[in-house]
C-alpha cells in the first residue's frame, strides 16, 4: 500500500474544504453586494419618482420663508400685501403637498400651512383704510371708529402677526430638515 496516497487524502479533503469555504464567503459577499446595489437602485427610483413633488415643496418652503421674512422685516402686512404674496394659495398648496409626499413630511408641511393660515386673520388695515375710517368719524358720518379698526386693535394685530411670522420661520426650518432627510441628504 502506498502511504503517500493515504496522506494526500486528508490534504485533498482539507484543500476541498478550504476551497468550499472561500467560495461560500465570496458567494455571500456577492449576494450582499447585489442586495446593496438593489437598495441603492430602489432609493434612486423612489427619489426620481417624487422629484417633481420635492421641487414643488422646496419652492413652497422658500415662499413660506419669504412670507415670514416680509412680515418680520417689512410688516405688518395688509390684506393687499397678503394677496400680492399669494398667501392663501400657499396655504392651500402646502396642505395638498402634505398629502402627496412621503409620510415623514406630512406633519412638518401641515405645521407650516397652519402658521401661514395664522397670518391671514392678522392682516392690518392699510394707511388709507385707517385714515378713511377716522375721516368718516371726524365728518360725523360714523359715530365712532369700529373696535376692530382702532389704533390699539391694529397694534395688537401687528404684534400677533410678528409672533406668527416667528413661528412660521421655525416651522419652515423644521420642514426643510425633514425634506432634506426624506430626500436622502
Amino acid at each position: 500500500m502506498n502511504i503517500a496516497w493515504l496522506s494526500s487524502i486528508p490534504g485533498a479533503a482539507l484543500g476541498a474544504a478550504v476551497t468550499y469555504r472561500v467560495a461560500r464567503i465570496q458567494w455571500g459577499e456577492r449576494r450582499q453586494d447585489a442586495a446593496e446595489r438593489r437598495e441603492m437602485e430602489e432609493a434612486r427610483t423612489r427619489r426620481e419618482a417624487w422629484k417633481n413633488d420635492y421641487d414643488s415643496v422646496h419652492a413652497m418652503l422658500i415662499d413660506a420663508a419669504n412670507l415670514a421674512y416680509q412680515v418680520s422685516h417689512r410688516g405688518p402686512l395688509t390684506r393687499r400685501d397678503f394677496a400680492d404674496l399669494e398667501t392663501a394659495l400657499l396655504h392651500t398648496n402646502l396642505e395638498q403637498a402634505s398629502q402627496r409626499t412621503p409620510d415623514e413630511l406630512e406633519a412638518p408641511l401641515l405645521e407650516v400651512a397652519k402658521y401661514v393660515a395664522n397670518l391671514l386673520p392678522q392682516a392690518v388695515a392699510s394707511d388709507a383704510e385707517t385714515l378713511d375710517t377716522y375721516e368718516l368719524v371726524r365728518q360725523g358720518e360714523a359715530a365712532e371708529v369700529p373696535a376692530e379698526r382702532t389704533i390699539r386693535s391694529e397694534h395688537i394685530r401687528a404684534v400677533a402677526q410678528a409672533r406668527a411670522a416667528e413661528d412660521l420661520e421655525a416651522a419652515v426650518r423644521a420642514a426643510r430638515r425633514a425634506l432634506t432627510k426624506a430626500w436622502g441628504g
